[in-house]
């Protein structure tokens, strides 16, 4: 069993996924909220940690994508932070992800693709690599509009 508490592994032929999980529920919106308040790295750098490990399992063989939503979208992006992650990573797929182009370290920001929801506030800011902007639902009021387009079930 590759996956963990917070990243989940499928594989198919000589494809590895590697899907970071993202805020669930209310509660959990607590880490986004910490996350942007503090810039919390010690929950970032844990599960990059934690897809290192898995990696160590993947045969080297493998073609790696990473995917993730909110907070699972930054830590995706955050991980090609990691020379190994980055040489394995192929591609990166994130879905309205936490802003996470910081600083210059990032490498390869080519292999990242953004997916947002037009009007989701936790996405707004700089991201590295191409952002694809999607419009919400024409049926949407405002507030909807604001308060739900950060769902993954938006797309």
């Amino acid at each position: 069993q590759l996956s963990k508490k917070y990243i989940s592994v499928y594989q198919k032929g000589l494809d590895t996924f590697i899907v970071h999980r993202g805020t669930d529920d209310p509660h959990q919106a607590l880490y986004d909220i910490n996350y942007i308040s503090s810039k919390n790295e010690d929950y970032i750098h844990q599960r990059i940690q934690e897809t290192r490990d898995i990696l160590e399992s993947v045969p080297k063989s493998h073609r790696i994508f990473s995917t993730g939503h909110s907070l699972g979208g930054l830590v995706a992006a955050k991980s090609l932070l990691d020379p190994e992650i980055n040489k394995r990573t192929i591609a990166v797929e994130t879905f309205n992800p936490l802003t996470h182009i910081t600083d210059r370290k990032y490498q390869n920001t080519h292999k990242i693709t953004n997916h947002v929801i037009f009007g989701d506030v936790a996405s707004l800011g700089h991201r590295g690599g191409k952002t694809k902007t999607y419009l919400p639902s024409i049926r949407s009021s405002l507030f909807q509009t604001l308060h739900t387009n950060h769902s993954i079930n938006r797309f």
